[in-house]
């Protein structure tokens, strides 16, 4: 029987990472790639403290899926994108990647209030959540602090969704190929993509993207995010496990159960993965030398930055600024911009970017 086709058969987890970490900047709307299930492909979580709250609860969670399943449906019947809402009423959008008539998945976009929420709507939330045993004074102030998207923006999104499926789906029928055998120019390809897609955007909405925000997030406890303060500022330093877990005043143990259940992926994989983002940056945008932007970037010698790029990219450091090499002058000094956490209180303690977590 014939393997069926997934989207990480046509494109690599990295890449879609990224396009998910930059339309989050450029929009401040969450964004997921699922499959016809509604469950993620790539692995990131990037969602607001009230969806975190209600994806915290095992039935809260298979709700979500299958709202992005619904939505997924929908958007594959009409072949275009589609707007719904999820179980709890929040704004939904969907675009759909079909290739030769088969529905590989979608990417999905939310979740938002189309319109500040009025009383009634909020009473209407806790009624369709009550049996998750949530907190519902929290739970309606978290609910509230969603953001609003205006209509002019989320079509805008919308079509950066739909630029973005046609995309992958184009890739799909050129290069029916295992991520692994062919993915350097699709990777190369899709992230050339982003940039075009965010000035899209704002010539759509007059908004300009946060690009400082690369991993942006919204709902981190404080403990975490004095870990991924010491993460983001000391990248270019050893740091040790047990220097997180005392950034973070909590035993080692625990702040790796801790960090994982928060973000998705441990403190190790997250600080390699700043290392490779301002590795990434200094390759595209400096004439450093390999050595000198593995010194910079954290990496113990040039040969593990080129391990480590090979492994996640499928290329080696300078395959890669090669593809992006420019015919004017780079300028050869310069970090990159790293603040994948924000500073704004929220409701719980926890941080706020006014983006997504």
């Amino acid at each position: 029987m014939a393997k069926t086709p997934q989207i990480l058969d046509f494109i690599d987890h990295l890449t879609l990472d990224r396009f998910i970490h930059d339309f989050a900047a450029a929009t401040g709307i969450a964004v997921d790639i699922n499959d016809q299930d509604g469950h993620p492909v790539a692995a990131y979580r990037h969602f607001y403290g009230f969806c975190r709250k209600i994806r915290s609860t095992a039935e809260g969670l298979k709700r979500c899926y299958q709202s992005n399943a619904r939505v997924g449906r929908k958007a594959a019947h009409a072949r275009q994108p589609v707007l719904d809402r999820c179980h709890a009423g929040l704004m939904l959008m969907a675009a759909p990647i079909i290739v030769d008539g088969y529905h590989l998945g979608s990417i999905v976009g939310g979740q938002f209030h189309s319109h500040p929420p009025s009383p009634a709507e909020v009473e209407t939330m806790l009624q369709n959540t009550n049996d998750l045993g949530l907190a519902p004074a929290c739970l309606a102030k978290q609910y509230l602090a969603m953001v609003t998207v205006p209509p002019a923006k989320h079509m805008a999104a919308c079509e950066i969704l739909k630029l973005m499926a046609v995309y992958i789906e184009e890739i799909a029928r050129k290069h029916p190929l295992p991520a692994k055998a062919g993915r350097n120019s699709q990777a190369e390809r899709l992230v050339e993509r982003v940039e075009p897609l965010q000035h899209h955007l704002l010539e759509n909405t007059g908004e300009r993207p946060e690009h400082t925000r690369l991993l942006p997030t919204a709902d981190l406890p404080d403990t975490i995010q004095a870990a991924c303060q010491l993460i983001n500022t000391n990248y270019g330093r050893k740091i040790k496990l047990k220097d997180m877990a005392r950034a973070a005043h909590l035993s080692p143990a625990y702040f790796c159960r801790l960090f994982k259940q928060c973000t998705g992926m441990s403190p190790t994989a997250y600080l390699t993965r700043v290392r490779l983002q301002a590795a990434m940056e200094m390759l595209r945008h400096s004439n450093l030398a390999i050595g000198k932007i593995a010194k910079q970037t954290g990496f113990s010698t040039p040969n593990y930055l080129s391990n480590v790029f090979r492994a996640q990219m499928g290329m080696s450091p300078l395959a890669y600024r090669k593809s992006f090499a420019r015919s004017e002058p780079v300028p050869p000094t310069g970090l990159p911009r790293q603040s994948p956490c924000g500073e704004k209180k929220h409701c719980n303690g926890a941080t706020r970017t006014g983006l997504l977590d």
